[in-house]
């Protein structure tokens, strides 16, 4: 598909996905190729899931550190990345990174759901044009009651992306977090409020 030099990201991928046959949408950026095998089964297996609305991989920097697995809610920014900093092939926090879980939000980069949820929500919203794109998708996905699932068992290599870096992301964060701001108040469901809020690794 070709599109004008006006069109942004979540413009773009609503217009493809409305080309797209399947009944499964998996979203890619070029930046970051895959490095396991069997990802894509790996994502479906939870993803074909009744009760699952989208699903995420490990994303690993040039480093072999952690990325991302998963995010979570944050009132100070937004979003933060889960275990980030961990060496690749660590288990984590007890086993976090090696067994697949529900978290509270995704990133783009891997996201697999189905069309027809995707359509459900009302897709990508347009406001959005960078790292909030796929998060405003999934919580809307939570609101509609499905579980968003992270799994070590699909591995990308990290694309341009640095979640705390306000510079030309500053509109867009704070949009997120005026839409979003009820559920970023809140403790996240899936991080335990005695760990240090500030960071995302577990630390107490």
């Amino acid at each position: 598909l070709r599109f004008s030099h006006q069109a942004g990201l979540a413009a773009r991928f609503n217009e493809a996905v409305a080309h797209a046959e399947g009944d499964y949408l998996l979203f890619l950026d070029k930046a970051s190729p895959v490095l396991s095998e069997d990802w894509a089964e790996n994502l479906l297996y939870y993803a074909e899931q009744s009760q699952v609305g989208a699903v995420g991989g490990l994303v690993l920097t040039e480093n072999q550190t952690v990325a991302e697995a998963g995010l979570r809610l944050n009132p100070q920014e937004g979003l933060l990345p889960l275990s980030r900093g961990y060496p690749a092939g660590s288990s984590g926090y007890h086993q976090s990174l090696k067994v697949a879980h529900e978290v509270s939000a995704l990133s783009l980069q891997g996201l697999l759901l189905k069309k027809a949820l995707f359509k459900q929500v009302g897709g990508f919203n347009p406001l959005f044009e960078s790292v909030y794109v796929g998060p405003d998708l999934c919580l809307r996905l939570r609101q509609a009651d499905f579980q968003l699932i992270f799994t070590p068992d699909a591995v990308l290599k990290q694309a341009d992306v640095n979640w705390l870096d306000d510079g030309d992301l500053m509109l867009e964060k704070m949009l997120f977090m005026d839409i979003w701001q009820d559920w970023l108040e809140q403790y996240d469901s899936f991080y335990n409020p005695n760990f240090n809020q500030n960071y995302s690794d577990y630390r107490i």
